[in-house]
C-alpha cells in the first residue's frame, strides 16, 4: 500500500517518486519486461498513472520498450550505468570481472557475484559457463532467498546471530529445493559451520538440479560485502566436487578481497 509519510521519521515522501520506484523494482524482477496492464496490476496503480510514470522514466533512459513489438517495458541502460556506479563505489565493479572470468575458465562453470538484499541474494555480476547445459541467473535479480543458496548462506554467516534471528522473525524458511533448510535451529547450525570452514555449499537447496559453492569477499575494513560462487548442474557438480572446488573459490575470493585492500 502506498503511503506519503515515512512512519519513523515523519518526513513527507514524494508519492510520484515512490510510485516510480515501485515500477522499477517490479521491472527488475521480470527479465522479459511487463506490459502497461501487467505493471498496473502489479503496482495496484491506475493504468493512466503508470503510463505517465513510464513515459517520464523512458525519457530519462531508466525504462525502454522491448524491441519485439510486444508493448512490454524493460529496464533501460541508464539503470545499468547507475548500477555500475554503485558497484564501483563498493569496489566490486569492472576490476573484479577479470577474477570472475578466470574462475569460470578454470572450473568450466558459471561464476556469480552476489550481496544481501534484505533476506534475498541480489546478483551483481556473472560469467556464464560456455557449456550448453549450465546454471544461469539474472544479474539484478533478487528473487533467491538467502537461506537456500551458497551465496546467501555465506553472507548470512557473516552476520551476528542476533541479526540473523531478527531477519528470520520476518522471513519464512520456505522450501525451494529438495534439501532446503526450513528449520531455524538447523540454519543457525549450518551458518556456524560455514564460519568455521570459510565456504558455503548449496546442495540442491534452491533447485533439484543445481549445486554451488561460495566464499566471502571482504573490503579494506574486513567487512564482508559480497560472495562469489561457482554453480553448476548437479549432473556435473557432485557434492564431493563442490567441496573439492571450495579451496579454489576461497582463493579467488581472497584475491579479490586483497584487491579491495583487505589484509588477512
Amino acid at each position: 500500500m502506498l503511503t506519503s509519510e515515512a512512519p519513523r521519521s515523519g518526513i513527507q515522501l514524494n508519492r510520484s517518486v515512490h510510485r516510480a520506484a515501485l515500477l522499477l523494482k517490479e521491472l527488475a524482477t521480470h527479465r522479459q519486461g511487463l506490459t502497461l496492464t501487467e505493471l498496473s496490476c502489479a503496482s495496484a496503480l491506475p493504468e493512466s498513472t503508470v503510463y505517465r510514470l513510464l513515459a517520464t522514466l523512458q525519457r530519462e533512459g531508466f525504462v525502454e520498450r522491448a524491441g519485439d513489438g510486444s508493448g512490454r517495458f524493460q529496464m533501460g541502460l541508464e539503470m545499468f550505468r547507475l548500477g555500475s556506479a554503485v558497484l564501483d563505489r563498493l569496489g566490486i565493479g569492472q576490476q573484479v570481472l577479470t577474477y570472475l572470468e578466470q574462475l569460470a575458465a578454470e572450473t568450466g562453470e558459471t561464476v556469480n557475484l552476489g550481496t544481501l538484499h534484505g533476506f534475498h541474494v541480489l546478483y551483481l555480476q556473472k560469467v556464464e559457463s560456455k557449456r550448453s547445459l549450465r546454471a544461469s541467473l539474472t544479474v539484478g535479480s533478487a528473487s533467491v532467498p538467502a537461506h537456500c543458496s551458497a551465496n546467501g548462506k555465506m553472507l548470512l554467516s557473516q552476520l551476528e546471530d542476533e541479526t540473523v534471528l531478527s531477519l528470520l522473525d520476518s522471513h519464512r524458511l520456505d522450501a525451494q529445493g529438495p534439501n532446503s533448510i526450513v528449520d531455524r535451529e538447523a540454519l543457525m547450525v549450518e551458518l556456524h559451520s560455514i564460519r568455521i570452514h570459510g565456504y558455503a555449499v548449496d546442495d540442491l537447496e534452491f533447485a533439484a538440479d543445481i549445486r554451488a559453492v561460495a566464499a566471502p569477499i571482504r573490503n579494506h575494513l574486513g567487512t564482508t560485502i559480497a560472495a562469489v560462487a561457482v554453480a553448476a548442474p548437479a549432473t556435473r557438480m557432485s557434492l564431493e566436487r563442490a567441496h573439492t572446488l571450495a579451496p579454489t573459490v576461497v582463493k579467488v575470493a581472497g584475491d579479490i578481497s586483497k584487491r579491495l585492500g583487505h589484509h588477512w
